[in-house]
């Protein structure tokens, strides 16, 4: 159990990682579309080891459109080959696994699936990202409770924030030859089991193990399918729809920043992470049903459109995320140290620094998203 070895100044912690930013997609049914591929961009942090931040884009295409034979189809048709959120269907003949829907038919933009669909994303991502964003609550009581110095500790969020990405080719992957809802649903599962181990920990190790590579690699698992779904339902209103559902991380990082500083000050970080475990399970797992694809999964014709990453737009974009991660991560990380080591602030004014932050992150996304 990781108890205080010290008394602190100040009542307890802090953490934070990672951003998500996802692209709006233009219709392929408007006049001059030129079927741009669309990216959910996912950043992480590693912190090295003169406190300079070193960054890893992993960049995730959610679909992208090749001219010429897909699959033995020689008609040299623009068709769609997909690395997650679509199916390449020959003649548009095959129905979804689940909404019945095939690659030729008109996304519906709108209606009571559709919406719902646009509300599980949400929710998986306020925890599946919301959580890592919320890491530096639980860095701040790891530092002052004596598990680490605050270089070491930070390792901890940032492996986990590196595990998201890393882990994103192969969970397309999956999800195409599995089923969306059934890799959100092992998402939710290796989520609550890292969480759950990391309330055992006695050691730092353990904790890159659990509460880093655990919690990474289910929040990516959850997380990709998740965030892939909504833009099978809607074409003129896909801007609104992906920022609508992106903004549910940074809901996420405002809400569990505070409540997880609360469950430390009253239950001790074993607690927190115990009930934090069985939160993250029932808000992904719980919603798994409503997160049913439009569109047929490729099953075993899976496969990864390596061409893109040749495309210069993608590598422009690329190379954006990189550095922009050093400016979005590091703060978040590192704001509720900082206010109670360097300012004198209380843990829980830290807490509610990251709460601001996510907010103000939650309402861009939506701008965004329209824009």
């Amino acid at each position: 159990m990781l108890e205080p070895t010290h008394a602190t100044s100040s009542p307890t912690p802090s953490f934070s990682t990672i951003a998500a930013a996802a692209a709006a997609i233009p219709s392929p049914d408007s006049p001059g579309a030129t079927h741009s591929a669309a990216n959910e961009l996912t950043t992480s942090t590693a912190i090295g080891a003169s406190g300079a931040t070193a960054t890893a884009a992993v960049t995730t295409c959610t679909h992208h459109h090749a001219k010429g034979p897909v699959d033995g189809d020689d008609d040299g048709a623009d068709k769609p080959t997909f690395a997650i959120a679509d199916a390449d269907v020959d003649g548009g003949a095959a129905a979804a696994a689940a909404g019945g829907g095939t690659a030729a038919d008109e996304a519906p933009d709108g209606g009571t699936t559709a919406w719902l669909v646009v509300l599980g994303s949400g929710l998986v991502q306020f925890v599946a990202l919301g959580m890592m964003y919320s890491f530096g609550v639980y860095q701040t009581y790891y530092v002052h409770s004596g598990v680490g110095s605050t270089l070491a500790v930070s390792f901890v969020g940032s492996v986990g924030a590196f595990a998201l990405p890393a882990f994103g080719v192969a969970t397309g992957r999956l999800a195409e030859r599995f089923g969306f809802q059934i890799i959100i649903l092992v998402g939710s599962v290796v989520l609550f089991a890292g969480l759950l181990l990391a309330s055992f920990s006695t050691q730092l190790w353990q904790l890159f193990l659990t509460q880093g590579v655990l919690v990474g690699a289910g929040s990516s698992l959850a997380y990709f399918p998740a965030v892939a779904l909504p833009s099978q339902y809607f074409t003129r209103r896909r801007g609104l729809a992906t920022g609508l559902a992106v903004a549910g991380a940074g809901v996420g990082g405002l809400v569990l920043a505070e409540v997880t500083q609360v469950l430390i000050d009253r239950l001790g970080v074993q607690w927190a992470l115990r009930v934090s475990a069985f939160i993250a399970l029932a808000f992904t797992a719980g919603v798994v049903p409503l997160l049913r694809p439009r569109i047929a999964a490729l099953g075993q014709r899976a496969r990864f459109d390596w061409s893109i990453v040749r495309d210069p737009l993608f590598i422009i974009m690329s190379l954006t995320c990189f550095f922009a991660t050093f400016a979005n991560l590091v703060p978040v990380y590192y704001m509720p140290e900082f206010a109670l080591a360097r300012i004198g602030l209380p843990a829980s004014t830290g807490s509610a620094l990251v709460s601001v932050y996510n907010g103000a992150s939650a309402m861009g996304r939506i701008v965004l998203g329209l824009l």
